[in-house]
């Protein structure tokens, strides 16, 4: 038997195989092979690193659950819509920060600096970064939010997010009023910082809305960041450090 993560592992790693041949066989230019293979190459220590640390913040998720006294209710789907609107604003929140502070920024640029837009960009993430992904879910146990609920959000947000990087599929537009769609994700990859700095939300697009946020539209798309591109799986990970040591030692001007 698979366990459940292997199982949505298999699902992605299908949808991008088969989102790529469907882009070479167009010849429409979303999937490069080079990047591909550096996307998924990146992929493959995510999935490790991800594996062990989600067992440990649930390990630590279930302690303090307990610790707090809250009685261990069964799932039930109230409880599962209400954690996933909790958590994806804390998503918002967190994802926000890595766009806002210089140090968060140097390890989220990793999965922008792809310059194409497709599935394969969401196992571009900085590896540090994935260390510590499932912070936003804390407080959610800390309202007594139970961790075998949280645990389901956390597969369904992940499956979400893996098809808002595709740009062949499209959602109604009227579902922008309230989710993040793919096309309402393309524009936080475009290049402009103004675009970048919007859509932030994981699931939902109400929290873009009501904290000034939000980009509905925009005339051009070129996605990843403007002046660098790299495909190489381990340069795409250390070139946003070296460059910030460098700044960070460079001397003033004046």
């Amino acid at each position: 038997m698979f366990s459940t993560i292997e199982i949505l592992i298999g699902i992605a790693v299908l949808s991008v195989l088969a989102e790529c041949i469907y882009s070479l066989y167009k010849k429409d230019g979303v999937y490069s092979v080079r990047g591909t293979v550096g996307n998924m190459l990146h992929g493959v220590f995510l999935n490790i690193i991800s594996t062990k640390t989600s067992v440990a913040y649930f390990g630590f998720f279930f302690v303090l659950y307990s610790f707090l006294g809250y009685s261990h209710r069964g799932f039930d789907l109230f409880s599962f819509f209400t954690c996933l609107f909790f958590v994806d604003f804390f998503y918002y929140v967190f994802h926000r920060l890595h766009h806002s502070l210089s140090l968060l920024w140097v390890l989220h640029s990793v999965h922008h600096s792809d310059n194409k837009f497709n599935m394969s960009t969401y196992s571009r993430a900085s590896l540090v970064q994935h260390i510590y992904m499932n912070v936003p879910m804390i407080p959610a146990v800390l309202v007594g939010f139970n961790p075998i609920i949280i645990l389901y959000v956390s597969y369904v947000l992940f499956l979400y997010q893996l098809y808002c990087h595709s740009q062949y599929v499209r959602l109604p537009n009227i579902l922008e009023k309230v989710l993040i769609t793919p096309h309402t994700h393309s524009i936080h990859h475009d290049q402009e910082m103004l675009h970048q700095n919007s859509n932030f939300g994981a699931m939902f697009s109400i929290w873009d809305r009501f904290l000034g946020t939000y980009t509905p539209e925009i005339d051009t798309f070129k996605p990843g960041i403007k002046g660098y591109h790299q495909d190489n799986f381990i340069k795409m990970e250390t070139d946003p450090i070296a460059q910030h040591i460098q700044h960070f030692f460079s001397p003033p001007r004046f």
